[in-house]
């Protein structure tokens, strides 16, 4: 029986306890707040402060990256398809950071930091989208 600190610095690879390399836990001064970036188990991810002022982590977007499984689309240049998905997630009322639904509705905001094409919201696609 392994003691706590052992878990902490230690982990089971093939049936033996070896040295971690790296910590298991993302240090809080390490991360950049509230800039979405791509990648993780999502489409996006970005690093959130909460109310009890721990920082989490919050993903957005489709788990497959795409209709094809392959590629991280998004579809900003399409008007229909911006307003339709401003109305189907209420991103008026997305008011709460640490939810995937405020950072979604935020997208095209972070469009070019993303390297998506930007939006031209003038064309009636939605508040947001």
């Amino acid at each position: 029986m392994k003691t706590f600190i052992e878990h902490i610095n230690y982990g089971l690879f093939e049936g033996k306890y070896v040295p971690l390399e790296m910590p298991m836990l993302v240090d809080e001064k390490d991360v950049e707040l509230n800039k979405p970036k791509r990648g993780g188990p999502k489409k996006f991810y970005v690093f959130v402060k909460n109310d009890k002022g721990n920082t989490v982590k919050v993903t957005f977007g489709d788990v497959k990256g795409g209709a094809d499984g392959k590629t991280l689309s998004v579809k900003l240049q399409d008007p229909a398809a911006r307003r339709s998905y401003a109305a189907r997630h209420n991103c008026d009322t997305a008011k709460d950071k640490t939810s995937a639904r405020y950072w979604s509705c935020r997208l095209p905001d972070y469009a070019k930091d993303l390297g998506l094409a930007p939006v031209d919201k003038g064309d009636g696609g939605g508040i947001y989208w």
